[in-house]
């Protein structure tokens, strides 16, 4: 099944969506990556900050002795993951679903 991705090939730097100007970063086409800035706006970022702050955990490395997950002190990144269908009705949840939507609706 093909993976949905922007299609970047018509625009110069720039994607337009129903309520906002995406900038395109950078992209690579292997692996595919598209870098976007501007994709939320600084209150959006704020309020899933907010939403996932209490649940933030030290990101791990796979250990290659013994195939488990480790804390390294090298890696300082936290992170976390939302449940699909949780925090819908924040608008940071709703504005990231529907770019999402909006810049995979333009497949190349």
């Amino acid at each position: 099944m093909p993976v949905p991705e922007p299609n970047t090939s018509e625009a110069s730097s720039c994607l337009q969506l129903s309520d906002r100007t995406v900038q395109v970063l950078m992209e690579l086409q292997l692996p595919r990556l598209t870098v976007f800035g501007d994709f939320l706006d600084a209150e959006e970022c704020e309020g899933l900050i907010g939403l996932a702050r209490e649940r933030l955990v030290r990101s791990e490395v796979i250990d290659s002795w013994s195939g488990s997950g480790a804390v390294n002190t090298a890696r300082t990144s936290e992170g976390m993951f939302f449940e699909r269908g949780e925090n819908e009705p924040h608008r940071a949840h709703r504005s990231a679903h529907r770019g999402a939507a909006e810049v995979a609706g333009r497949s190349r």
